[in-house]
């Protein structure tokens, strides 16, 4: 009864249920900017909105003729959006249930308090694993591309790749990238403390926004950073530099001290 009267209680005719509607509207509206920015499916999005602000507008005015035309395509227009938008609807309730269950796990280990105790020790292993084997293949000026990711069932690397399932181990990571090794070409996925596969291949960014000088391995690292939650580090093999990429933001040439510091925080969040 409370909670209904609260919800209830208006000021000059706005309820607190209003303001509440409103803000988680204008959340997922920002959840869906986040996912489709710099993308051409954002393009798609503003045609499809001003393709609906078309229809609202005959239906007001009543046009029937127009009305009759643009009937069908509004009646099945959520078929549609599923159809067109499949790849970032499956995108965007990933984003949903990885932030929905990362913060129910966080909740109870906090609550348990042994989180910090029983992971610091593995943590500390993987980033130092990973920080001199990357460190090792920026010296020899050796190409890879490295994924750093919380779930295997993501359809880019379960759709491609070679399974390898093994210990996260620096030596292995980069006898796998050496131009002599069967399994070089492509990507390198790692989930939790898991080196899951090699070989992976990556979509290509189609972002407009990109510099043209970008070479396809960066496209590629770019790509799924904008598809995925996860993180990529690159190692160019013309210059020796390494590059970063999550959440469809990039970094080139970082040094020592942030490759640690990303390393860092994508291990701590598993």
């Amino acid at each position: 009864m409370i909670l209904s009267s609260i919800l209830d209680f208006s000021i000059l005719g706005i309820r607190v249920l209003d303001v509440v509607d409103i803000l988680i509207v204008g959340y997922l509206f920002y959840l869906i900017y986040k996912l489709l920015k710099g993308t051409t499916a954002f393009n798609i999005f503003i045609g499809v909105v001003l393709f609906y602000a078309i229809g609202t507008a005959v239906s007001f005015l009543d046009m029937k003729l127009l009305g009759i035309v643009l009937g069908p395509f509004l009646v099945s227009g959520v078929l549609i959006l599923i159809i067109i938008f499949q790849p970032e609807v499956r995108q965007f309730l990933l984003m949903l249930g990885n932030n929905t269950l990362k913060g129910r796990s966080t909740f109870l280990d906090r609550l348990i308090g042994q989180h910090e105790e029983r992971l610091n020790e593995l943590e500390e292993r993987n980033v130092n694993e990973m920080f001199k084997a990357i460190e090792h293949l920026a010296a020899n000026k050796v190409g890879a591309l490295i994924i750093i990711s919380e779930n295997e069932s993501v359809p880019i690397w379960t759709n491609s790749g070679t399974l390898l399932d093994a210990a996260l181990n620096g030596r292995l990571i980069i006898s796998i990238f050496q131009k002599e090794s069967p399994l070089h070409d492509g990507a390198l996925v790692i989930v939790k403390d898991r080196i899951y596969k090699c070989e992976v291949i990556l979509p290509v960014s189609d972002s407009m926004q990109l510099p043209k000088e970008l070479g396809l391995r960066h496209r590629a690292a770019i790509g799924v950073s904008e598809n995925t939650n996860s993180a990529t580090f690159m190692v160019s093999e013309e210059t020796g530099e390494v590059s970063y990429a999550c959440k469809g933001e990039y970094k080139i040439d970082i040094n020592r001290i942030v490759l640690k510091k990303k390393l860092s925080e994508h291990f701590h969040e598993k």
